[in-house]
């Protein structure tokens, strides 16, 4: 099982932020109070915070980072449609780290507040740059497996495959013919294996409805659990949820904890050791956020 939060936390000093560009610069989140502009401390540290949704929908997810008081020539390195990553990391930093996100740089806004703050919001985009631009033309012979010709469009659009594991798995008796846009092409596909999709990280998950991905993660009160309740009425952007039976819609859990990367769509996890609820879990949506000092993780799921 991986460590625990609480067990990082007693190698290092906490969770930090490194944000790498695509020329390979690297800036460190800071835990102590706002430079001024100009003062650069011995480890590069920045006031940072960010925003990272991301749901079951498969429409590309799009995030913010904001970065304060850089200079300008240090800004420069943010470039509209260049990849940019973030990573969680604990002390030390070449030993412990978690993939926060991957992507593209979708824009780049400068805001000068007044002459001692400068904002850079980067505005992050989840494949948002091959989601909905790639195009494909491919015939296939009679008898191809659909799950064969979802993963030459996968490897296609030049992104990773996260999980392929749909439900059913037909056959084209008469073939199949294919041109233009690969996302449609892909969701045809899909709907023909009663699957879902996703995006995430550069990465694409078709998976049986009722499945999610193990994580791994067990959260408890001791490493980062803050809240978990039932919500008391299901968000409108959630409404397409599936039925966990015939008959009946399930209860969905606002859960609350302290920054945990491992956890993103469809991930299964685990709550222990909690007064109010226990149990395994399936995400349906969430986020990863920072507001400066503190590092959470929020997410709606449903019990397995």
């Amino acid at each position: 099982m991986a460590k625990t939060i609480q067990e990082f936390k007693q190698e290092g000093s906490g969770w930090r932020i490194k944000v790498t560009t695509a020329d390979g610069t690297e800036f460190f989140s800071q835990e102590q109070k706002q430079p001024h502009r100009g003062e650069n401390s011995f480890d590069a540290e920045y006031l940072m915070r960010f925003h990272i949704p991301f749901d079951r929908s498969p429409d590309s997810n799009v995030g913010d980072l904001w970065l304060y008081n850089l200079e300008k020539q240090t800004i420069t390195k943010f470039k509209r449609n260049e990849l940019l990553k973030m990573e969680a990391c604990f002390q030390p930093y070449e030993k412990h780290h978690e993939l926060l996100y991957k992507g593209t740089i979708e824009d780049c806004l400068v805001d000068e507040v007044n002459a001692a703050t400068r904002t850079l919001r980067v505005r992050l985009g989840d494949t948002t740059d091959l989601w909905p631009v790639k195009v494909t033309s491919k015939t296939y012979s009679p008898g191809v497996k659909a799950k064969v010709v979802a993963e030459d469009l996968i490897n296609e659009l030049t992104i990773d495959v996260g999980r392929l594991e749909p439900k059913e798995n037909p056959t084209y008796t008469k073939g199949l013919s294919m041109v233009g846009a690969i996302r449609p092409e892909l969701e045809m596909v899909v709907r023909d294996m009663k699957s879902k999709l996703h995006v995430s990280r550069r990465q694409v998950f078709i998976l049986d409805p009722q499945k999610g991905v193990p994580s791994g993660v067990v959260l408890t009160p001791d490493n980062g659990l803050l809240a978990a309740k039932p919500t008391l009425s299901v968000p409108e952007d959630m409404q397409y949820v599936e039925t966990l039976t015939d008959d009946e819609s399930p209860v969905i859990y606002e859960i609350k904890a302290l920054l945990t990367p491992k956890l993103w769509t469809d991930s299964e996890f685990e709550i222990a050791e909690s007064k109010n609820l226990n149990g395994n879990f399936r995400i349906l949506r969430g986020s990863h956020d920072c507001d400066g000092l503190n590092f959470l993780t929020t997410v709606w799921a449903v019990k397995i």
